[in-house]
């Protein structure tokens, strides 16, 4: 990948060619986030209104935003209390529940950043500013908190003007962010993807153009009924939220399908999606991580909601010996699980045709049986998975060739 490059529309960059100053500020941000607040703000800023960044924690986005500012003054939203889990953020150690707002306050002193704060939490704040020019948006991770939000500032916003940076939307147990910004696509469509170029970095931001008034009511819709998705709606939103993503940001939001499916109550479905995952030793030790994550703030981060489903990842993928009892479908799902990538193709197939024939998830395990026969090039196995798929997307064209050219072949070799 160059260091920019374009698709559909999107601009995908590390936005190193904007140089910012450089801000000693503890940080939850990488450089090329760094590279595009500065970048946002010398380019987008054009005074027809305020510049506004919701949750700022210690201030580094903030200071990158208000040096492409040069001078201009920016609103900024945090409740200022310390979480445990920020004491493994940077060198400063607080107490649970501290006030940090003097840290803030005296990184911007240092570095002359002009801010108007309001202290506030997502469910009490008030905005009276007038119009914005760019929304940064960090603290809701949730579509309740995001809509609370959009509730608030979409009025405000202006279109062909107004542009929504969004910090955590690449990060992927934050992945309702991007189902409420999909619910709004009519109103507000994907520009920048900030992406790390020949590094390990992981940047999580994205900015959208808005484009037309934001229809709230879309918004309301997700939050209402989110939790009772059909699987179908859920792949088919996902599938077009990743869409215009680059290669590397579509497989680092990958596993939030499977939270998606979890969510709505299509658990098999979910382990399903992560059995099809690929997962380094450092992916799935950031799993058992956020499965041990407390924050005393409900609301604020996804991850309590999750530790039945991480622990079970990490039971299928570290501990394969382990298995949940009184239930053949999830035991059969388990073991084929805890097989997958790891043990004789062969075995593997055994183990996905059982999960097959016990229903526990049927595509997944009907896609599984594809690949591991292809692998293997049995046909007649093949033939059985193509046809379960066939029964589960009867007007797959793909599909319904594979299997007559396998007829064929199969034909001509008697």
């Amino acid at each position: 990948m160059t260091q920019e490059s374009t698709r559909v529309g999107v601009t995908m960059s590390d936005f190193a060619a904007a140089n910012p100053p450089s801000f000693d500020i503890p940080a939850m941000i990488c450089q090329p986030e760094k590279n595009f607040y500065y970048w946002l703000t010398s380019n987008h800023a054009p005074g027809v209104g305020a510049v506004v960044e919701f949750g700022t924690w210690l201030g580094s986005s903030t200071a990158y935003l208000s040096a492409g500012l040069r001078g201009r003054e920016m609103h900024c939203y945090d409740n200022f209390r310390w979480y445990e889990d920020d004491n493994s953020k940077s060198e400063i150690k607080l107490k649970e529940g501290d006030d940090f707002f003097l840290l803030f306050s005296g990184n911007m002193e240092r570095y002359g950043a002009k801010v108007v704060v309001h202290t506030s939490d997502i469910v009490d704040f008030t905005w009276d500013g007038g119009p914005i020019e760019l929304l940064i948006i960090d603290a809701p991770k949730q579509a309740s908190d995001l809509a609370k939000l959009l509730a608030v500032f979409a009025p405000h916003l202006i279109p062909g003007q107004t542009r929504i940076a969004l910090q955590d939307y690449q990060h992927f147990p934050s992945y309702q962010i991007s189902v409420v910004m999909d619910a709004i696509r009519a109103s507000a469509a994907l520009e920048n993807v900030v992406v790390a170029v020949n590094s390990n970095l992981q940047p999580n931001t994205v900015s959208f153009l808005v484009t037309h008034p934001i229809d709230l009511s879309s918004v309301d819709e997700v939050v209402d009924t989110l939790k009772t998705w059909s699987s179908e709606r859920i792949n088919a939103t996902w599938t077009r939220i990743r869409a215009p993503l680059p290669d590397q940001v579509r497989a680092r939001m990958a596993p939030g399908l499977a939270l998606f499916l979890y969510d709505a109550g299509h658990e098999d479905e979910a382990l399903g999606v992560l059995a099809e995952t690929p997962m380094d030793k450092t992916m799935l030790k950031r799993w058992k991580r956020m499965s041990e994550l407390k924050h005393p703030m409900a609301g604020i981060t996804p991850y309590e909601t999750y530790p039945r489903l991480f622990r079970l990842m990490q039971e299928t993928r570290l501990d394969p010996a382990r298995a949940i009892p009184n239930d053949k479908r999830r035991e059969s799902l388990l073991l084929a699980l805890s097989l997958d990538r790891e043990a004789d193709p062969g075995l593997c197939l055994s183990a996905w045709k059982e999960v097959l024939a016990l229903n526990s998830p049927r595509s997944n395990a009907a896609k599984r049986v594809v690949s591991l026969a292809d692998q293997l090039d049995d046909r007649a196995e093949l033939a059985e998975g193509l046809t379960a798929l066939l029964e589960i997307t009867p007007d797959d064209r793909v599909i319904r060739k594979r299997l007559s050219d396998l007829a064929i072949g199969a034909g001509q070799m008697t």
